[in-house]
């Protein structure tokens, strides 16, 4: 990408369908850049209010100042006409004009699957994702996801912390860490374990309309799209709504009805998305697949699993089974990642409620579970 591109790649107002007819029509980057304001006024293809908006950002964009700031910026880019650039998203009507980021990209035969749902996610919604996410990074794939609090980052660190892969992509410049307290996720994808990803130009700073357009690279760079958590009306089921428009399959976990976090999710399934039921028949699904996929992507996703697993083997050591006693391990075996009250799991556990306090107490202190309101606790192992 020269300077002109970069230019491009910081318009907005315009989008890709258009950006394409520009340069089809002056030649290249450097013409449309330098095309005369009556030129830009006489084009057919864009309305008053997109050639009025590209002359005031011409004008006001520091041109050679923003240009020299990104080269000496030490973050990578490709322009959606040169060879790395994600092949899954060259042929999208919306496909970014250009990416910029940090670490790697996805590579030719890897195997992606975008995680999304709740920042406000449930003790269940989360486990699930974490367990998802760790089974099918042992298994070969690498997840996709948004960085965000929530299911979007549990998903990305449970496949990290399983030896994996992913990609973050931000709703904001990859030279920005958003949000902030996920900078260690941030930090230990870039430190040989994926990329950071956005068609933001550096210095963009996080801003609410930049999230939706985002998500639509996240289900663009994936075969599949699994929504884990999700109110009615959230960004998840915007990036579901970008899936469908590109052909790709969605997958929702089902949730109680009675829980707002999974009336998105079960709305979904409705709709006839598939529905996650478990992490092994899960993985069969996706696993079908490999019927269509050449000799060499298959012993890529061989490979990368026995990776994986080996990383997993020697990065992380194996939990100790914690030693239970018999009305610990009732109680325990009687809760469930949905809180539930004292006085609930008193009558559920026939244990007598002055009894049932200390075994929930040890259970705590052991790290086996945890108050999520006022005396209502949620298993989080």
């Amino acid at each position: 990408m020269d300077k002109y591109g970069y230019f491009m790649s910081s318009f907005f107002n315009v989008g890709m369908q258009k950006k394409k007819k520009l340069l089809l029509y002056f030649g290249n980057e450097n013409k449309v850049y330098n095309a005369k304001e009556t030129e830009i006024k006489e084009l057919s293809f864009l309305s008053d209010e997109e050639k009025t908006s590209f002359l005031m950002h011409r004008e006001a964009f520091p041109l050679e100042k923003e240009w020299d700031r990104f080269i000496h910026s030490g973050i990578k880019s490709v322009a959606i006409n040169e060879e790395n650039y994600p092949k899954s998203l060259v042929y999208l009507s919306d496909a970014p004009f250009s990416l910029f980021y940090l670490g790697d990209l996805p590579k030719k035969n890897e195997r992606l699957i975008a995680m999304v749902g709740a920042r406000r996610a449930s003790e269940y919604g989360r486990v699930m994702s974490e367990e998802i996410a760790k089974h099918l990074t042992k298994n070969g794939f690498t997840i996709v996801s948004g960085m965000a609090l929530g299911i979007d980052s549990a998903s990305q660190s449970a496949a990290l912390e399983a030896g994996g892969r992913t990609y973050a992509v931000l709703g904001c410049s990859v030279d920005i860490c958003y949000p902030m307290s996920k900078l260690t996720l941030y930090n230990e994808i870039l430190d040989g374990h994926g990329g950071i990803i956005s068609e933001y130009p550096p210095g963009t700073l996080p801003q609410s309309k930049n999230f939706p357009p985002r998500n639509r690279i996240i289900s663009g760079l994936s075969e599949k799209v699994l929504v884990m958590e999700a109110r009615k009306r959230s960004g998840s089921l915007i990036t579901a709504d970008f899936a469908l428009e590109q052909g790709r399959d969605i997958y929702a976990l089902p949730g109680r009805i009675t829980d707002p976090m999974s009336e998105g999710t079960n709305a979904l399934i409705y709709q006839g998305a598939g529905i996650i039921r478990s992490k092994e028949e899960l993985l069969a699904d996706l696993l079908e697949l490999n019927e269509t996929l050449t000799t060499e992507e298959s012993e890529y996703l061989k490979i990368k699993a026995a990776e994986n697993s080996d990383k997993k083997t020697k990065s992380k050591k194996s939990k100790k089974n914690i030693p239970l006693s018999d009305e610990e391990r009732t109680v325990y075996d009687a809760m469930d990642y949905y809180p539930i009250g004292i006085e609930e799991l008193s009558d559920k556990t026939e244990i007598p409620f002055m009894n049932i306090l200390p075994v929930i107490l040890s259970l705590a202190e052991k790290g086996l579970i945890a108050e999520r309101f006022k005396n209502e606790y949620t298993k989080i192992r």
